[in-house]
């Protein structure tokens, strides 16, 4: 059994439908007040595994709702008969796996992972004042609690023992107190900027192994539940191993940036983009960019295995 953390149905459907002669397209069910009336079926005769159900779950409309588990599951088990699936995990070297392994392939990845959640980041880093702020006040609701006491039991005659208190009581009391220097809320700042135009809305999931790393952009749309219930049910950094099914797109050495070539007055505006793509692609990896160790997959499923 598997429990999916994440699928790209519409991969899953457009591949599926090629590795098969044909696909049920779906089996469409009217209910009325929870009770089926008639269940009908739509697709070509013939035409393979039921990879997709649609229910009527209302009382005055119909649904469609696929049953991309299943299908999920039909789609691997042909792609393991076909030998179109390449599987790795903690016991393969990085020479393994380059032995194995070529682009556009489909793999089959296993091992811990860890989310990378850059947007997470940048939020943090946006509102890092604040939180120190608040944490602050929390953290310090003991001691002005002693210092209210503290006063309330003074006499008048101790004036200056009062204001001594009183003095603390208002700093304690001030969030700016708890505030981060007006040079560190400067750079973050200017940190989120960056990360936010390098990473934009990133979520990473990654798989460190012994000289090699799988990483993967997940599409937060295909997640079957949001990104803080899956940190709070995995950790950030998994004690369960994830399978990470998807097509290897960057692998091996990585290629040194391109020189850029000058443009002149001579070129047009559209060939002064074309050119200047090279020196974007150079900031970009200067930011993101991969390492030699590192294998890029694109995502259909991550799941764990039951």
């Amino acid at each position: 059994m598997k429990s999916f953390i994440y699928l790209d149905r519409f991969k899953m459907y457009s591949l599926s439908s090629q590795l098969m002669e044909g696909v049920t397209d779906y089996i469409l069910e009217e209910t009325r007040d929870s009770v089926a009336d008639e269940t009908t079926q739509k697709g070509p005769v013939a035409s393979g595994r039921i990879i997709a159900e649609i229910i009527e779950k209302t009382s005055a409309s119909f649904e469609k709702k696929f049953l991309h588990d299943y299908a999920y599951s039909v789609f691997e088990n042909r792609l393991v008969e076909l030998s179109k699936l390449v599987q790795i995990d903690s016991s393969f070297s990085r020479s393994d796996v380059y032995g194995s392994l070529q682009h556009n392939q489909i793999a089959r990845v296993k091992g811990k992972a860890k989310f990378v959640d850059f947007l997470e980041m940048v939020k943090t880093l946006r509102s890092m004042n604040s939180i120190r702020q608040s944490l602050g006040v929390v953290t310090t609701n003991g001691e002005r609690e002693e210092l209210v006491e503290k006063i309330a039991g003074l006499s008048s005659s101790r004036k200056s023992e009062i204001i001594s208190c009183q003095n603390q009581l208002k700093a304690l009391s001030d969030v700016k107190t708890f505030s981060q220097t007006a040079n560190e809320m400067f750079y973050q700042k200017h940190l989120g900027d960056v990360l936010e135009l390098s990473f934009g809305d990133t979520l990473e999931l990654a798989m460190d192994f012994a000289d090699f790393r799988v990483s993967a952009d997940l599409n937060r749309d295909n997640l079957r539940e949001s990104e803080r219930s899956i940190v709070k049910k995995y950790s950030r950094f998994t004690e369960v191993e994830f399978v990470l099914l998807g097509v290897v797109t960057q692998m091996g050495e990585f290629a040194s940036d391109r020189e850029s070539e000058e443009i002149t007055e001579e070129h047009t505006l559209r060939e002064a983009i074309n050119i200047n793509t090279a020196a974007l692609a150079a900031l970009e990896n200067s930011f993101k960019g991969r390492s030699n160790d590192e294998i890029i997959i694109d995502p259909i499923a991550v799941y764990v295995e039951l």
